[in-house]
């Protein structure tokens, strides 16, 4: 499937999750949903097996810019858009984490 990806992301020098069961020892950041109110979830998948993880971690905050300048300036790890932080990857700021369980999706719907 193509389309847009979201992906875990991780200052370098951090310790790298090897399975979502992991993420309970990292720093998270919780994402606010601007429209709900609710925290996001991790939506992880592999193999047809999907995961839903909340963040354990002392921050909640709603802007996805900070949410990259956190992981930037290795206080959490995030979830963010992979369009968002391409030059951070490719420059090795930043570091992909649980890689095969972030699956592209076909995007965002309106329903009406």
């Amino acid at each position: 499937m193509h389309g847009r990806r979201r992906i875990a992301i991780l200052f370098p020098e951090a310790q790298n999750p090897a399975n979502p069961r992991d993420l309970g020892e990292h720093r998270g950041v919780s994402y606010r949903q601007t429209t709900s109110g609710g925290l996001y979830a991790l939506e992880l998948e592999l193999d047809g097996e999907e995961l839903q993880v909340r963040e354990n971690g002392p921050l909640i905050i709603n802007d996805s810019e900070m949410l990259e300048a956190d992981a930037l300036d290795g206080l959490a790890l995030a979830y963010t858009f992979e369009s968002q932080v391409p030059q951070c990857i490719n420059d090795g700021q930043l570091i992909r984490v649980l890689d095969d369980r972030c699956q592209p999706f076909s995007g965002d719907h309106l329903i009406t």
